[in-house]
Order: structure tokens, then sequence, then C-alpha cells
């Protein structure tokens, strides 16, 4: 008995000892095939794993087809199935190499090189090569035909124009940050978190957004954690900057000298204290004054990502402190990305993608024009150390404009939330259905200070005091089902279809009130002519869309869309909009007679069409309705009230239609050799 329990054992532990065997190898990088330290190795569908040491080589008990996971931070994750027990030699990707093969079109995701519309994709790390506090700046000159524009000052919102203006009033193009459209200033995003940027440039491209695509569409996609060994980064940049090109303007002696020949041309007395223009010398650079060189600006990101078995996570903090080339500009911005995505069941995963971003732009009321216009004989202080009165020159109503950008005191303070959960069931190796819930929060309020000062021409007499609160929630929620198979010799097809549905809610309340001299700026001391206002709006958007991609022997390429949107902003009989797309490519270097052709690599042909709305172009939620106007009037000498319509009903209110046909284009791309 005891014999027979002794050989099961031994029979046991053999069994163990073959199936469990050890194996070794080594991983390489692909791009220089040097070692990798820290690569994450684990048994699939077990909690088992190592890692490479400093040589790149591992040591694991696996066994015999069982299936190895090499993951690492900024590489493609590689999966290994265990023939035998030999050594092995792994060399892994970078994944900045493979994403670039894969763009981001939309719901989905495309090959590159299979893509039928305009297009442009900018890498998180070309983003990256140069330090920039916003995602404006970083975009700059990387993706032809887009065009950023900001006024400069700290913090203010970039605007982008794709091939020029679309459509009249308002040309901006929709904003899609990790499939959530964002009506946010996109300043509030670290570029740092940034994966990838994809901007669909024409209509065959952008008419699955449908009744905001009419001037393109920037899709944003944040980073993502790796599996494996966790990865902290810590980043910090700091600059200086200095205004260029500014206006030379007149000195002091020049200034007086063509003002004494403004007038007697004019048949004027020319000014007394002008007599002698060579003796008031340089005199005061308004301008210089007003522009401050070397205005520091610094920044901190800090990130740490990783993951074990079937999640991975990202997250990071930053913090940027920026100050403007205008005096008494700022702009500091605090922003924390949790990323995260977990693989609960064989055929189901949830994820989410938060944004969390507090700002803060405090600022003094500056006009450069009317510093242009000041006179530089004016001194900016008195001999006291106050301001002084000597503003106004040729133009005479102007303030010293030193002292009205130091004395002011504007601010505004926003709080942002951008975030989405998703779910995805495979329900097919083919087939999958994917659910996204979003929301975007925004808080902001402004307070603009103006104490009493006596600076002429127009002195300020009383201090006053003007507050306001904003609220915008909106709320998205999409479904759709992927098909994606590729037939035997029928080709590739991926055929989308879904639904979503977004409702904004706006809200907000101000006050202006007169504070008296001594008394804390507050509100609550406002000694009259207090006035207060308040508002609130809403829309909503439902939309049904369809996109299916066929691709024959990796030749023929073709791509139709549809999108069908209800508005809330537009009348009973005009709600809906329907807004299709269709675009073909034909890989010419794909055909048999072009292959003797060796300095061209790739050569495609593609022709598209599309009609795209935009529901926003002039500004109002209710185009459709009568706009009506209190009126304060005196009937039989008492004051009565009224209300009157200023802008009558118009329920034939259309949509904005914008057309576009895309001309037939030659994309080659040359072999290096």
């Amino acid at each position: 008995m005891l014999l027979r329990v002794y050989s099961c054992c031994v029979f046991l532990l053999l069994s163990f000892a073959l199936r469990a065997q050890r194996l070794t190898g080594q991983v390489l990088s692909g791009s220089d095939q040097k070692p990798m330290a820290g690569v994450s190795i684990q048994l699939k569908g077990t909690g088992e794993g190592t890692v490479t040491d400093a040589s790149g080589k591992f040591s694991i008990q696996a066994p015999p087809k069982s299936v190895l996971i090499f993951s690492f931070e900024g590489f493609e994750q590689l999966e290994w199935t265990v023939r035998g027990t030999a050594p092995i030699r792994v060399v892994m990707t970078s994944a900045t190499k493979a994403l670039g093969d894969i763009v981001v079109v939309g719901y989905g995701t495309q090959q590159k090189k299979d893509l039928t519309g305009s297009i442009a994709k900018v890498d998180g790390e070309e983003l990256h090569s140069l330090p920039a506090p916003d995602i404006g700046e970083a975009l700059e000159g990387r993706a032809a035909g887009v065009e950023t524009i900001s006024s400069g000052a700290p913090g203010s919102n970039v605007s982008f124009l794709i091939r020029g203006i679309g459509t009249i009033n308002d040309a901006s193009p929709l904003i899609v940050v990790d499939g959530v459209p964002e009506d946010a200033p996109v300043n509030n995003l670290n570029p740092g978190d940034i994966a990838s940027v994809e901007v669909l440039k024409d209509a065959s491209a952008a008419a699955i957004y449908g009744s905001r695509g009419a001037n393109g569409v920037i899709l944003i996609t944040t980073r993502k954690g790796v599996a494996g060994q966790g990865h902290l980064s810590f980043g910090f940049f700091a600059g200086f900057q200095s205004p260029t090109s500014v206006v030379k303007m007149l000195n002091a002696s020049q200034y007086a000298q063509l003002n004494n020949e403004m007038l007697t041309n004019n048949g004027l007395t020319p000014n007394p204290a002008y007599a002698n223009p060579d003796t008031l010398g340089k005199g005061t650079d308004w301008l210089g004054a007003l522009l401050r060189k070397g205005a520091p600006m610094q920044q901190y990101f800090l990130s740490y990502s990783g993951g074990a078995g079937k999640s991975t996570f990202y997250v990071s903090g930053s913090v940027l402190n920026q100050q403007g080339i205008v005096i008494n500009t700022a702009y500091r911005r605090y922003t924390v990305q949790l990323n995260s995505e977990s693989q609960v069941f064989r055929t189901l995963t949830f994820g989410e993608n938060v944004t969390l971003t507090s700002d803060e732009k405090p600022s003094g009321s500056y006009n450069i024009q009317n510093t242009l216009a000041a006179n530089p004989v004016q001194p900016i202080y008195n001999s006291d150390g106050t301001f002084s009165n000597g503003g106004g020159g040729i133009v005479p109503l102007v303030n010293n404009p030193i002292g009205m950008a130091t004395i002011n005191q504007n601010n505004t303070r926003s709080y942002d939330a951008l975030g989405s959960v998703y779910g995805e069931w495979t329900i097919l190796p083919y087939l999958k259905f994917r659910s996204t819930a979003g929301i975007q929060a925004q808080f902001y309020d402004t307070r603009n200070w103006t104490p009493q000062y006596n600076l002429q021409p127009t002195p300020q007499d009383t201090s006053a005091l003007g507050q306001q609160y904003n609220k915008s929630i909106t709320w998205l929620l999409d479904n759709y089902l992927t098909f994606d198979k590729t037939f035997p010799r029928a080709g590739h097809l991926t055929v989308l279809a879904g639904m979503e549905s977004q409702d904004n809610q706006y809200n907000f309340v101000s006050a202006y009130g007169y504070i008296p001299t001594g008394e804390p700026a507050q509100l609550i001391n406002n000694s009259g002519g207090n006035t207060i206002n308040g508002d609130e709006s809403e829309w909503a958007l439902v939309s049904y869309l369809a996109r299916a991609n066929y691709s024959w022997e990796n030749k023929y390429l073709l791509t139709a869309t549809v999108r069908r949107d209800g508005s809330s902003k537009f009348g009973e009989n005009n709600k809906w909009g329907t807004f299709p797309s269709a675009s073909a490519a034909w890989r010419i270097s794909q055909e048999s007679f072009f292959k003797d052709v060796h300095f061209v690599n790739d050569l495609k042909i593609r022709i598209g069409y599309g009609v795209t709305g935009n529901q926003s172009f002039n500004g109002n939620n209710y185009p459709f309705a009568s706009v009506l106007t209190p009126n304060l009037y005196v009937f039989n000498n008492n004051p009565s009230n009224d209300i009157a319509a200023t802008a009558p009903a118009n329920n034939r209110f259309l949509w904005f239609i914008a057309l576009m046909v895309y001309k037939l284009r030659l994309i080659p791309t040359l072999r290096v050799r």
C-alpha cells in the first residue's frame, strides 16, 4: 500500500516537473537590439511572473503550450507561446512606431494605410518634443491645413481653423477628448497627458459627426497604461518669455516736434511746453513699461503607469505657472489625469478616463491701443509716487495705461471635470458592443474690482465690484456595435452602427454694485447702483450613425457613412438633418503592373464626397423662437411695464449645411534607400 502511494507521488512530481519546465531567454529592443531591463513577463491566465535583469535575461517555469505576456512602458505588448525548453530571444517593438500605423477616425480606429479621407495625425512624442504650456502651442505647425489662433495672453483659449473659415460666425472645429465632445477651453489639458491628436479635415471624414463637423473635427486621445512593471515619470521645464517685433514709438523729443508741426500746419498755436523739444529727451516708453522682458514660465509633471494581468492604469498630475509679458497678467493651472482599463471577464472590459482641472487667470485692465496712444512727454508717476494723469497724447481720452493695468483687478477661476466610463462586450470574435457615458462639468467665476482712482481724463469716483458665477453641465451617452471580419477571397469588412445622445444645461448669475471707500470689497457692502442678472439655457442632440469600410486585396478601399441628427436648436419642422458621405481609394502600388517601379513605395488615389452641418453657427440655442424684451414706458403719467418681441419666431429656421467635394489626390510615398 505504501509503495503504491509512493509510486503515485513520484508520478505526480515527475508529471509536474515535465509540465512546469524551466524556460530562459533574453528580451531586446527592436530599435537598437539592446537588452531591456525591467520587462514584465507573466504566465497568461495565472498570477505567476518575473522581470528581466540588467542584461535583459529572464528565467520562468512555464508548461508547454502556455503563453507568456511581455510588457513594458512605451512598447507594444507581446505574447509568446512556449514550444520547448530552448532559450528564446524576444524583440519588442516601440509603441510609438506601432501606434503610428493606427489612426483614430471617430467611434473607432483604422489603419493609416487604409484611409480614404483626409486625416492628419500628430503623435504624442512629437507634441512633447518641445515644451509648451497648452495643446495649442504644442500643435502649432505640426498638422497641414490646421491654423492655431491665440491672443497670446496667459491661459487664453486657443482656437483652430481647419482649411480656413468654413462657416459664418463660428468656424471652430468640434473637439472630442477620449470620445467625449468638449465645449471647455482646450488649454485646460496638459500636453504631457496626450497620446495622439487626429484632425478630420474633409467632409468625407468628418461627416460621421454630422451636425457639428462643418469646420472639421479634432480628436484628442489621452495616454493609457501598459501592463507590466510600474513606470514613474517626472518632467520639468522652465523658460522666459519676451515680446518680439515690438512697435518702435516716438520718444518725447520726437513726439513734441511732430506735435508742433501738426499744430502749426493747422494754423494753431504750438504747446508752450514743447517750445524746445530737444530738452525733453527720451521721456516715457509706455509700451516698454507695459511689457516685461523675461516673464518666467515653469511646469512640473509627474505620472505613474503600469498594470498587472488584465488591468492597466495611468495617473498623472501637473502644475503650470506662467507670467504674462503684460504686467500683472498670469496663469496658474493644476491638472490631474486618471485613466484605467480592466478586463473583468474574458469577453467584458471596463474603463474610464477622467481629467480634472483648476485654473486661475489674474490680470489688470490693459489696452495696447491706448498704450500706443499715450503721451511720451508725461511721466508714469508723480513726484509723490502716485500715478500721473499724463496718459493722454494725440488721442486725449486715455488714462495712464500703467495705472489702469495696476490698479484694476480682474480674476477668473474655473474648475472643470471631463470624464467618461465605458464598457466593451465581445459578443463574437468579430462583433463587439461598446457603451460610453460621459460628463463635462464646468464651473467658473469672474471677479472685477475697480477701486476709486483720480486718473484724468476719466476718473473713477466710486469703487465698483462685479462678480459672475457660471455652471455648464453636459451629459453624453453613446452605444454602438462594430462588426469587423475578413472573408476569404471576399475582402475585409468593418461596419459600425449606433446612436448617441447629448444634453447641455447652462446657467449664470451676476451682480454689480458700488463699494464705499474703506469698506471691504464684498457685494454685501454695496452702497447702491447694484444690478442683479442671470439666465439659463439648454440644448439636446440625438443622433443615429452608421459607417462601413471595405477593403479588397489591400488595393481597393471604400468608406461610406451616414448620420442623422435631431437638434433642439431648430424648429419643429426642421429638427432633423441627414449627413451622408462616401470616399474611395485605389492603391496603385499594389497592382502587378506597378511592381517594377522601385522608387515609389506607396501610391494611392482617393476621392470623396460629404455633407456636414453646423448647429451652432449663430450662437443661439433658440433661433426658432421669438425674442421677448421687457420695456418700461409712461402711460397717463404712470410707469408701466410690457414685453415686446424684438425678433419674430421662425419655425422654418434650417440647418446650416457645409458641402465639401473632395478632389482627386495622388498620395505618393517615396522609398528611402
